[in-house]
């Protein structure tokens, strides 16, 4: 589906570079196209180093869902889990708390 759009907006974006996308946007397909939209700006290929210096994590927004749910007595298991395979530091999720 990506790779169908980058083609349509005449980007040159290779597999492992529409990956991380995807990883960083934790699997959000509507904020990838709208990544995709900005990238075709550059009129040029785009890399991996581009996508991690052009595009904003989704990581801080699943600490705020983590922290929601911590206070709200739900489970966290699986959110903690996420937040870990995205790069988060248990340390900084300690400290969002104060």
């Amino acid at each position: 589906m990506l790779e169908v759009r980058a083609k349509d907006l005449n980007i040159s974006i290779n597999r492992e570079a529409l990956l991380k996308l995807i990883h960083i946007l934790d699997g959000d397909i509507d904020l990838a196209m709208v990544e995709l939209q900005k990238f075709s700006l550059l009129n040029r290929a785009v890399t991996v180093n581009d996508i991690d210096r052009l595009v904003y994590s989704a990581t801080p927004f699943r600490v705020e869902s983590f922290l929601t749910k911590l206070f709200n007595g739900e489970d966290i298991i699986s959110p903690l889990k996420r937040l870990i395979e995205l790069g988060e530091d248990e340390y900084s999720i300690v400290r969002s708390l104060r």
